[in-house]
C-alpha cells in the first residue's frame, strides 16, 4: 500500500516566535516556510505596518501577546484592536508585568481586556526580577522572554503558579538560544542577559498540533500509511506527545530525513487509556473524539485551561459526548482528572454542528464527518492554523471507506 502524502502547515508557534526575533535582530535573516496560518500572517502584517496609528491583530492570542510586548519595548503609542473572539482571552497577567515595566494603557472597552491603546512603553528603571504568573498561559512568560535581551540590563523571571504548556516555554528558550541568547534556568528562575539576537537563516518545521487529526483519521482505519514532509521529532514541539498515545492504537511512527511516516498496524484496541494534557492542551479535541469513535474509556487530566481557548473546548466536547450518552465523571479526590466512559456511547448525531469559529473544534468534528453524513458549520475556521486542511482531508476522504 502506497503512503498518502499529507502537507501539514509549518508550525505557527515556531513561526510567531521567529517573527519577533527577526523584528528585534539588527542583522537580517530569512525565515523559510513561514506558517500560512491566519494568526502568523496577521502578526507578520502588523510587524510590517508599524507606522500605522492602529494595528488590527486578528484573533490570535499568541500574536496579540507577543506583539503587545514588542510594541511596549518600542515605546510606541498605538491602538491595538482585535477580532471578537480575542476580546475574551486572558491578558491581565501580561498587562500587569508590563505595568511593572512602567507601561501605561487606555482600555477602550473593558479594563484589562482588548482592545487597548498603549500610551507609554517600557522605560527605566528595569527591575532585576520580574514575577510572572504562568498558570493560565505560558505565552505571558514567552512574550517577556522574547524582548528580555533588549530591556537594557540583565533580568531574572520568577515563575508563579503551576506553569501550563511548559513545552511552549521551552520552545521559546531554545529558539532564543539558537539566535545567540545565553539564557540560564535554575531554581524557578529564568535569567536573561542584556544582549542581541544574532541572525541566521532558518526553516520552520511542520506542525505537530496539525498532525494529530491525521493520526486520528488513520487510527480509525483498519490499515493505511501517511507521509508528512517536513515533520520532525526535534523535541521543539510539545505536541510530539501524541506519538505514544496513538501507538496504543497501532499507529507506528517512523522518521526519515525528509519527514515522518505513519502506518496503521493490526493491534487489539485497548479498553481504556490515560493522558495528561497539561503540556499539550491543543491535542484534546481530536483525541477525545477519536476515543469516542473507538469506544475506548479515557482518564484525561490537565484540562483546566481549555476554557481559555478560542471556545470553551472542554464544554463543547463534553456537551457533544453527553448528547451521545457518554458518562463523564469528575472524581472529587482527583482534582483535574476527568473520566469519560466512552463504551456507553450511542451515536445520535445532529445534521450539523457549530464550531464556535474554533479551528480545532472544526477539525475534531471532521473525524465524525469521515463516517457520518454531518455538516460542519463555519468550516473556514480552520484557516486560523491550517488553511489547507480540507484539501488535505479530501485525500483521505477519497481513499478511506466510510
Amino acid at each position: 500500500m502506497n503512503a498518502i502524502t499529507i502537507q501539514l502547515p509549518s508550525s505557527k508557534s515556531i513561526s510567531n516566535r521567529l517573527l519577533i526575533i527577526q523584528a528585534l535582530c539588527q542583522n537580517s535573516f530569512s525565515i523559510f516556510k513561514l506558517s500560512n496560518a491566519q494568526d502568523t500572517q496577521d502578526l507578520d502584517r502588523c510587524l510590517n505596518s508599524l507606522d500605522s496609528l492602529e494595528l488590527h491583530v486578528g484573533d490570535g492570542a499568541t500574536s496579540m501577546r507577543f506583539l503587545l510586548a514588542y510594541l511596549a519595548l518600542r515605546n510606541q503609542s498605538i491602538i491595538l484592536s482585535c477580532g471578537k473572539s480575542l476580546k475574551g482571552r486572558p491578558i491581565f497577567e501580561l498587562i500587569q508585568v508590563l505595568e511593572m515595566l512602567h507601561c501605561e494603557f487606555n482600555f477602550l472597552e473593558e479594563p484589562y481586556k482588548m482592545p487597548l491603546k498603549l500610551l507609554k512603553g517600557i522605560s527605566k528603571p528595569i527591575p532585576e526580577v520580574l514575577e510572572i504568573d504562568g498558570s493560565l498561559s505560558s505565552q505571558f512568560v514567552s512574550a517577556i522572554l522574547l524582548i528580555g535581551p533588549y530591556l537594557g540590563n540583565p533580568i531574572s523571571i520568577k515563575l508563579k503558579g503551576h506553569l501550563v504548556s511548559e513545552p511552549y516555554l521551552n520552545m521559546t528558550i531554545q529558539l532564543m538560544r539558537n539566535f545567540g541568547i545565553q539564557i540560564e534556568q535554575n531554581a524557578g528562575y529564568i535569567n536573561i542577559p542584556s544582549s542581541n539576537y544574532t541572525g541566521r537563516d532558518i526553516q520552520v518545521e511542520a506542525d505537530w498540533s496539525a498532525a494529530v487529526f491525521f493520526y486520528a483519521l488513520l487510527g480509525l482505519q483498519d490499515e493505511g500509511k501517511l507521509y508528512f514532509p517536513g515533520l520532525k521529532k526535534s523535541g521543539l514541539q510539545g505536541d510530539e506527545a501524541l506519538i505514544p498515545f496513538f501507538r496504543w492504537f497501532g499507529i507506528q511512527t517512523l522518521e526519515s530525513d525528509g519527514g515522518i511516516s505513519i502506518e496503521k498496524l493490526n493491534v487489539d484496541t485497548p479498553s481504556s487509556v490515560g493522558f495528561d494534557f497539561t503540556n499539550c492542551p491543543d491535542l484534546f479535541p481530536a483525541m477525545a473524539i477519536f476515543c469516542a469513535m473507538k469506544k475506548v474509556n479515557c482518564y484525561f487530566s490537565g484540562l483546566q485551561n481549555l476554557k481559555h481557548k478560542e471556545s470553551n473546548r472542554l464544554d463543547v466536547i463534553s456537551e457533544f459526548l453527553i448528547a451521545q450518552k457518554v458518562k463523564i465523571i469528575v472524581p472529587a479526590q482527583e482534582n483535574g482528572v476527568y473520566y469519560f466512559e466512552m463504551k456507553s456511547i450511542q451515536f445520535k448525531l445532529n445534521e450539523s454542528y457549530a464550531t464556535f469559529m474554533d479551528h480545532r473544534i472544526a477539525m475534531a468534528f471532521s473525524l465524525l464527518k469521515l463516517r457520518f453524513p454531518i455538516f460542519i458549520e463555519n468550516p473556514e475556521a480552520v484557516s486560523k492554523s491550517f488553511p489547507d486542511y480540507w484539501d488535505e482531508y479530501k485525500k483521505l476522504e477519497l481513499e478511506f471507506i466510510r
